[in-house]
């Protein structure tokens, strides 16, 4: 189950990241979450944002979550 959350929160990281690299280079790629979702256009930064820190806080949960289960 650690896996599922780490590999979630990668997910959820690496799309906060593209989305705040895609805003502030110009880069756009139709393969990331955010440039799909209509209703986040001109919130791209803070997309980002809650995304990346969101992301991050699930990687940090699941292994606060391991180590209190012991494994």
């Amino acid at each position: 189950m650690k896996k599922t959350w780490e590999l979630l929160g990668l997910i959820l990281f690496v799309q906060g990241g593209a989305a705040l690299v895609c805003h502030f280079t110009g880069w756009h790629r139709p393969v990331w979450l955010f440039t799909r979702l209509p209703w986040l256009d001109g919130y791209a930064v803070f997309a980002g944002i809650v995304l990346a820190v969101l992301g991050a806080a699930v990687l940090v949960g699941s292994d606060a979550l391991a180590k209190r289960k012991g494994g």
